[in-house]
């Protein structure tokens, strides 16, 4: 175990900032993918019933 306190709080530190960048991170990949939802969710209701109906002809 590393008996050094500095260290601890330096590895306190980065910890923190690790956790918040990946906090920051994944809110801007939220933001910036939260317009295409709707898109995403009809094209794969339309790509569900696409595939119903071509199994169905055969």
């Amino acid at each position: 175990m590393n008996a050094n306190p500095e260290g601890w709080g330096r590895r306190a530190i980065s910890g923190l900032i690790l956790v918040l960048v990946i906090a920051f991170g994944a809110r801007w990949a939220y933001e910036l993918l939260a317009p295409l939802v709707p898109f995403v969710a009809a094209l794969l209701v339309v790509g569900a019933a696409g595939v119903f109906l071509l199994r169905r002809r055969r």
